[in-house]
């Protein structure tokens, strides 16, 4: 079985020069018609003609390669990063009109039990370069050893949410944004409520804030916890269950849920 590897991309002939320095070679699908051959439209559908136009000045086509691996798409597709010429946009390589998409991601909280199985998640699809950010506070009890399989494939940077300049720093760029970042210890939040509130509420409110301010188009998923209804009273829970927190980390959490529905709400 054969594909068509079809790349996008604003520098499309710097692209092209630097792959044929490497004795890859392309070709270029420009102008019409033949840019309306069925491997460009299945990977770039658009209705109007001038637009076919415009999304075919950037189109790329590698030559016809047997199904690459995994590993393959990988090489590949760091050859493109490391071009630079691709660096600064979202960069898409597409085969028989299936994408395999290069995105920015952001985990916070990335050296913790939930955020170093993300990391890894993430690095299984090829191309995406991942930024981890947490803060290593010893009462959260998360270490970098949970990362050191993955250490030369990610950005680590030790800091929290409560650093507004950093996290002003790292959201700008970013496609997706995970925050993992929490303390979870209930006893600790009945011990310390100030601790937890500072993470578990006010460190998301300023994660918001910042990305509201440097990059509105980036996805943001928060992991709450169930334990913010308390005691359940039916057997399904569901979003419409009331809340009773029987702890302050729990009712932290339910804070922070309502940081996330206002905001997109007023986005």
């Amino acid at each position: 079985m054969y594909h068509l590897y079809v790349v996008r991309s604003a520098k499309r002939d710097q692209l092209r020069t630097f792959l044929t320095q490497r004795d890859i070679h392309t070709l270029i699908h420009y102008p019409a018609p033949v840019h309306y051959s069925q491997p460009i439209v299945s990977a770039y559908p658009v209705a109007l003609t001038g637009r076919n136009e415009r999304v075919a000045s950037t189109i790329l086509s590698l030559p016809i390669y047997p199904e690459l691996s995994k590993t393959e798409v990988q090489v590949l597709l760091r050859l493109f990063k490391n071009s630079r010429i691709v660096s600064d946009e979202k960069f898409i390589l597409k085969f028989n009109g299936r994408g395999v998409e290069m995105m920015n991601i952001l985990i916070l909280g990335g050296a913790g039990f939930l955020g170093n199985h993300l990391v890894r998640y993430c690095l299984g699809h090829p191309g995406n370069r991942v930024t981890v950010v947490d803060s290593l506070e010893p009462r959260l009890r998360s270490t970098v050893e949970g990362l050191y399989e993955v250490w030369s494939q990610i950005q680590f940077i030790q800091g929290d949410m409560g650093n507004e300049a950093l996290i002003a720093q790292v959201v700008k760029g970013k496609d997706i944004i995970f925050n993992c970042a929490a303390q979870t210890s209930h006893p600790l939040s009945l011990q310390d409520p100030l601790f937890d509130t500072e993470i578990n509420c006010l460190g998301n409110l300023k994660l918001l804030e910042m990305v509201r301010q440097h990059n509105k188009q980036a996805v943001v998923v928060y992991t709450s916890s169930s334990t913010v209804i308390g005691r359940a009273d039916k057997n399904i829970v569901d979003e419409t269950h009331y809340e009773r927190p029987l702890d302050i980390y729990s009712a932290n959490k339910g804070v922070a849920e309502k940081y996330y529905r206002n905001l997109q709400c007023g986005a």
